[in-house]
């Protein structure tokens, strides 16, 4: 039990009632000790707190105290019933008295109890208090030296706070670098960890009482960042295009970018860093240190992603040895002799200086055997296992065999990467959403993932049925055709969904990565893994895309070499037509998804068009824009204004151009088995995907009319005028249109849309005279004059 006299309960006459009655606020742990005693006694306003005057009014009318003015509080030192009240807790007179010591509280403590209506708080004489900010909070701190540990502990007191020297469950950490055993503990903890500017700034809001340091929103701003204090050094990364964001990220996440290894805390690594020959001898310039971290690209995106520093022990890169023998603390290039150590530093070998982390990944003998008819940005050979066990194989391998290996590993590859899509990737996703840390939503991971499955299941089945053949080997008995063949049927199935969606997969991966940080950062961090061997999910996602046109290839070069006279011909024959097929099936899949797609888009950018004309039996073939010279009928109130045509399988659709909106274009894909790289057309601004199919507040063109092919009774062009003379059948008679061009049109252009709409009006519609575009010149329409004399005069006049 402490002495009595250095505790004050405050209460003054006339308020000992309510005092009785009233839980008092501990807010420190020490001052569950107090002493019950009533202690009466009297108020010191010391400095500038005797000039305010509200405090004066609080103390006096509201708690009844007997309140003292002093201007340093000297005079009353000695006095045993006096608490005194300051303004500035860093004043030399406070500290001259906190010293004594005496009890001492802030004016926002007296504002704040009085406000919420509760008395004040009973207060140690060696532990001022100045505000409740921090009240229940409890606090640890790390990494700070003597100083700046005891200004922290200081105003944890005066703000309410408590300060242990042990970390546990209920604390807050206040941390100056990411790193040591408390750092560690309170990241697996799960802690609030905090920067002593949280401090600081809490302290600056010390006469706000409505601030509370708890605020949550308050606490992110100040949280301790991801490499704070860290010294970064990126090695091997010349290349790398992701050099440069990581670079920003760590100055972003402060840490600190040096050019100098041994001025590093942390050595970043790229992934093959360490396998290359004498890239770290540099390292052993230095006197070796284990205070330097090597960790792994993953390491990086892992803390960037969690905003903590990662364990630097789960992302270890490489341990600098010395004869095999890891370097323990600060070893000396000499010894205590004077003699140079046995192992010299001047050219090291590989084995010498390193001692990877993970087993390295072994190569295997057939490292380019996966060819396609286009530049992969994942070889297959990135992902080869060790050497396969072939059983029986004959000790002379014919060049058959060896494309039936070749095809066995390339499988076993592209098998690899799908589940890799899956476990790396989808799985981490969607177990993000269960924890309540989503990423992404559901639908968008279904988007990008959902048709893969299919894919494994379908090459696991034929990869399972050529490894038994490749262990058992009989060049006369093993009918790899067979295999394929027979596994075309479920090749049909899976791969137009996948091709199909590829597009709108690639555009949601990428405007999440763009619109995301933290999906951001979490992609990165994958694809840093070893399995992902330096590969974007970009790249492993164009796999299924390239996966069938490599098949026939090896298929092609198998037909080759096996002979008519084995039994295997005839079914790799048969599996060369069958992926064929599948190809066409998958191209013809495509074409007919990118037509609809273009027309659900024309469709969107017409304001009228009539929902029962969106059909999928219908598609868009060609559009122009064109200028009203002259017309008679439903058209001649457009006199002088931008038409839109746009010509459909069935029907013309007239539009009206509105203005200050671009024309809309026709779009085409290559298709997915020539070269495989799914390049687009160069006509088509627009993206093509259902994700952009949504309504625009003004639509680029207004529906006027939709005309049938029969309608169109004759086409006349004058090609030195861009002009283009259309007769149209209206419900009354047959009107005469003059149209011309625009700008963004060539006369070849307009020339191919009107013999579009000719041969397609000719192959539908059964009429006796035949439909063609005539060339008409200015000068042959005075010879017409005497037999179509109106309409000559107005296409003269249009002119």
């Amino acid at each position: 039990m402490h002495n009595s006299s250095s505790y004050y309960l405050l209460e003054g006459s006339g308020y000992d009632s309510r005092l009785q009655e009233s839980r008092y606020s501990n807010l420190c742990d020490e001052q569950n000790e107090i002493p019950e005693e009533d202690v009466s006694y009297r108020i010191c306003l010391v400095g500038d707190a005797k000039n305010n005057k509200e405090l004066v009014k609080a103390l006096t009318n509201h708690y009844g105290f007997y309140v003292l003015h002093s201007e340093k509080g000297i005079e009353y030192r000695n006095e045993p019933d006096v608490l005194f009240v300051m303004a500035d807790f860093e004043s030399p007179d406070f500290k001259y008295l906190n010293s004594i010591p005496k009890p001492i509280i802030g004016p926002a403590i007296v504002t704040y109890s009085m406000r919420y209506q509760q008395p004040l708080p009973r207060v140690r004489s060696n532990r001022p208090i100045y505000c409740c900010s921090m009240k229940g909070m409890r606090f640890s701190l790390s990494n700070y030296t003597s100083s700046e540990t005891r200004r922290a502990v200081d105003l944890i007191h005066f703000m309410g706070g408590s300060a242990r020297k042990t970390l546990n469950k209920e604390d807050m950490l206040i941390c100056k670098q990411v790193s040591g055993e408390k750092y560690r503990n309170a990241v697996n903890m799960g802690l609030m960890i905090l920067t002593l500017e949280w401090v600081e700034q809490c302290w600056r809001q010390r006469d706000n009482v409505n601030f509370r340091a708890s605020d949550r929103h308050f606490m992110e701003v100040y949280k301790i960042k991801c490499f704070q204090n860290l010294r970064i050094y990126f090695a091997g990364f010349t290349d790398n295009p992701d050099l440069e964001e990581m670079m920003q990220l760590t100055t972003k996440n402060g840490g600190i970018l040096v050019s100098r290894y041994e001025e590093a805390t942390h050595a970043v690594c790229a992934e093959d860093f360490s396998h290359r020959p004498g890239a770290v001898n540099k390292f052993l310039e230095h006197p070796p240190s284990l205070n330097i971290k090597h960790v792994t690209r993953e390491w990086f995106w892992k803390s960037v992603h969690m905003g903590q520093c990662a364990s630097e022990d789960l992302y270890t890169s490489f341990t600098p040895c010395i004869n095999n023998r890891p370097l323990q603390g600060k070893e000396n290039f000499h010894n205590s002799s004077g003699v140079k150590k046995s192992n010299h530093y001047g050219s090291p070998s590989a084995d010498e200086v390193l001692r990877p982390s993970k087993k390295s990944r072994s190569k295997s003998s057939i490292d380019n055997w996966e060819r396609s008819n286009t530049s992969s940005t994942l070889p297959e050979h990135m992902y080869s296992s060790d050497n396969l066990d072939f059983g029986n194989s004959p000790k002379k391998l014919d060049k058959r065999y060896q494309v039936c290996v070749e095809m066995l590993e390339t499988e076993q590859n592209y098998i690899r990467v799908l589940n890799i899509l899956m476990d790396v990737f989808q799985k981490p996703l969607e177990e993000k959403i269960l924890e309540g840390d989503e990423l992404l939503n559901k639908k968008e991971i279904a988007m990008i993932f959902s048709k893969i499955p299919a894919i494994i299941q379908a090459h696991n089945n034929i990869c399972n049925q050529l490894e038994r053949m490749i262990n058992d080997w009989n060049r006369e008995t093993c009918l790899v055709g067979q295999v394929w063949a027979y596994g075309a049927n479920d090749l049909e199935k899976v791969y137009p969904p996948y091709i199909n969606s590829y597009d709108e997969s690639l555009q949601t991966l990428e405007l999440c990565d763009v619109t995301r940080p933290k999906f951001h950062t979490f992609l990165k961090m994958a694809e840093s893994r070893t399995e992902c061997q330096k590969n974007s999910l970009k790249d492993m996602l164009i796999r299924p895309v390239q996966r069938i046109p490599s098949v026939l290839l090896l298929l092609q070069e198998l037909l080759k070499r096996t002979d008519k006279s084995n039994d295997d011909y005839r079914w790799v024959k048969g599996a060369v037509d069958q992926m064929k097929k599948v190809l066409q099936k998958t191209n013809e899949s495509r074409r007919q998804t990118e037509d609809h797609k273009i027309f659900l888009e024309i469709c969107n950018d017409i304001e009228g068009f009539p929902a029962e004309w969106i059909s999928s039996e219908r598609e868009y073939t060609q559009s122009i824009d064109v200028v009203v010279l002259d017309a008679g009928g439903f058209l001649h109130k457009y006199k002088g204004m931008t038409l839109g045509l746009f010509l459909f399988n069935d029907i013309i659709v007239i539009t009206k151009r509105r203005s200050n909106t671009s024309n809309v274009n026709a779009s085409s894909m290559a298709p997915f088995g020539n070269g495989c790289t799914l390049s687009r057309g160069s006509t088509l601004t627009r993206q093509l995907s259902f994700a952009t199919l949504r309504r625009k507040e003004r639509r680029p063109y207004k529906l006027i009319n939709v005309q049938f092919f029969s309608a169109f009774r004759s086409l006349e062009v004058i090609k030195d005028y861009g002009v283009f003379i259309v007769k149209l059948r209206d419900e009354k008679a047959d009107e005469l249109c003059v149209f011309q061009l625009t700008r963004e049109y060539t006369m070849e252009i307009g020339i191919d849309f009107f013999e579009n709409l000719i041969k397609r009006t000719m192959q539908q519609i059964d009429i006796s005279r035949e439909l063609m575009l005539e060339e008409l010149t200015y000068d042959q329409l005075d010879a017409q004059y005497a037999t179509r004399p109106e309409e000559c005069e107005a296409i003269k006049k249009a002119l």
